[in-house]
């Protein structure tokens, strides 16, 4: 048998870091952990803290790679760094916390669609992240908009309706708060898709917070804010399911809307006239 050929690997060795995003990064999993660690008891009140973690893990989340832009730091390490953290956070937190709160014996096609579905889950935000990583570069203009729901927005729909489902039981006890759960399994199903789908979404924060805006924008901003503060729980439900549902509708849109073809400047046949005939010679070879 002929010995196979032996690969030379050169050794990549890391000796430096930047240690502000890294420790940014690392709260990100840490985050995780500590929603995962919450999530395994049975009192509403931990479940709504694992909750909140996953929101903090985004906080962090949002930081770390702005602060390694800001400096100057990106590196391969820190991307890799973020990803592993991101899997811990957006992906093992929510699928477990849904887990939790969704497996009963009253559940839609039983406790086993449940685990089935959360498992799904998690592995569609280890292939987002994945894909994320080979399909990105670390300046700024590849963050402006995204291939397939983020990994945080997905985590923010599961998180956000556990805690709107949490405060419903906890303040008004009924029909619709006892259903919650028995829909959370297919609402984790539609976000796991989402993720390793090709749909468009915004950064919704480099969108807010970079460049100047119309001055309705601060009063939009202001009264998202003020409805937060008011009641946070059905406004963060709201918002991440309305963003989860932009990708869909704007492809929707793209293929089945109305089209409206642009006039050149002079109008029809006139700006057609006032084209020379080299430029139409242009626009043949074109």
């Amino acid at each position: 048998m002929r010995d196979l050929p032996r690969l030379h690997l050169k050794k990549r060795i890391l000796k430096r870091v930047a240690i502000l995003p890294a420790l940014l990064t690392l709260g990100n999993g840490l985050s995780g952990f500590g929603s995962v660690v919450l999530a395994s008891g049975k009192d509403p009140s931990s479940m709504a803290t694992a909750a909140w973690l996953i929101f903090l893990g985004m906080v962090f989340d949002a930081l770390d790679g702005k602060v390694a832009r800001m400096t100057k730091a990106a590196s391969n390490f820190g991307a890799q760094l973020d990803s592993l953290c991101d899997v811990i956070t957006f992906g093992l937190a929510p699928a477990f916390l849904a887990t939790r709160v969704a497996a009963s014996p009253r559940t839609i096609l039983g406790v086993n669609f449940v685990w089935m579905v959360c498992g799904l889950y998690l592995c569609c935000a280890v292939l987002r992240l994945a894909r994320f990583n080979v399909e990105t570069t670390p300046d700024d203009a590849a963050h402006e908009e995204f291939k397939g729901l983020p990994s945080p927005g997905a985590a923010g729909v599961v998180a956000s309706y556990v805690l709107f489902y949490l405060w419903l039981a906890g303040e008004e006890p009924g029909v619709i708060s006892g259903f919650m759960p028995r829909l959370l399994p297919f609402c984790v199903l539609a976000a796991g898709l989402l993720m390793i789908s090709r749909f468009r979404y915004v950064h919704m924060v480099n969108r807010l917070f970079r460049g100047h805006h119309p001055f309705g924008g601060l009063i939009e901003v202001l009264l998202v804010v003020l409805l937060i503060a008011l009641n946070p729980q059905m406004t963060l439900c709201l918002a991440f399911l309305a963003y989860a549902a932009v990708g869909p509708y704007r492809w929707v849109r793209s293929r089945f809307g109305p089209r409206t073809e642009a006039l050149p400047a002079g109008g029809g046949a006139a700006g057609a006239a006032s084209a020379g005939p080299g430029e139409e010679d242009e626009d043949d070879e074109e």
